[in-house]
């Protein structure tokens, strides 16, 4: 069994058009699911834009906050965003380590069975 999480608890958020939306937006928007990060607490703060990505990451004190989040927010549209709404996912943190790949063998087809043959003679 693995020990719980700690926070942060980040969503990674797509469509977020700097010229449109502020990290304010974003946090008035997101705050309303539950408690946000705090540097101090947590080490993370609550909203990062990252302009060259039109991209946020949103972090949450919270597991269950960062899913509601994640489900009312899909598409939403804040600020001055215009079509498509928000794309949120789970963000991948720096200190997990990475995924396992499991080899996959290949299946082997069974030999198709031929119908039989019924020519005209």
């Amino acid at each position: 069994m693995t020990a719980p999480r700690k926070p942060p608890f980040a969503l990674w958020v797509q469509n977020v058009d700097p010229e449109r939306v502020d990290a304010k937006d974003l946090w008035e928007a997101f705050a309303r699911y539950g408690d946000m990060c705090k540097p101090r607490e947590h080490g993370a703060r609550a909203v990062e834009i990252l302009p060259e990505s039109k991209a946020a990451i949103v972090n949450f004190a919270s597991y269950d906050h960062a899913c509601a989040a994640l489900r009312g927010l899909q598409g939403a549209l804040i600020g001055r965003i215009t079509r498509p709404g928000l794309a949120i996912a789970w963000h991948k943190r720096q200190d997990e380590p990475p995924a396992k790949q499991q080899p996959v063998a290949p299946q082997e087809k069974p030999p198709k069975e031929r119908p039989p043959f019924f020519g005209l003679w």
